[in-house]
């Protein structure tokens, strides 16, 4: 296990007009950033997500999977891939490890 972050700025002005569909596409551009280095793999990478409203839909995480492949294609012209992603949305409450995700999170929020 791992965790790998990406720290933005919620700034309304820039989220708002860079995606035009608010948080829920700011999420999705976040989390494309985390993917793309990751999904060309050969293996099944499986993402344990803890719920959080509208950003964990699976429409807005199948958004984020199809941004990080067409940065994945930026990076590496004419190759094609087809990622092996689950994403696999919980209450923290039912997956303690979730916590430990959370409280790093909220650590790097902090600093």
């Amino acid at each position: 296990m791992f965790i790998e972050a990406v720290v933005a700025a919620k700034i309304p002005d820039v989220y708002c007009l860079a995606g035009g569909n608010g948080s829920n596409e700011f999420y999705a551009a976040l989390l494309s950033h985390l993917l793309h280095r990751h999904i060309p793999s050969e293996h099944r990478l499986v993402l344990n997500i803890a719920k959080r409203a509208a950003s964990t839909r699976h429409d807005n995480l199948a958004s984020g999977l199809q941004k990080a492949v067409l940065l994945f294609q930026e990076d590496s012209p004419g190759t094609s891939i087809t990622p092996d992603v689950v994403f696999n949305v919980q209450d923290q409450v039912n997956e303690p490890l979730l916590n430990i995700a959370d409280y790093l999170c909220w650590s790097l929020q902090r600093v």
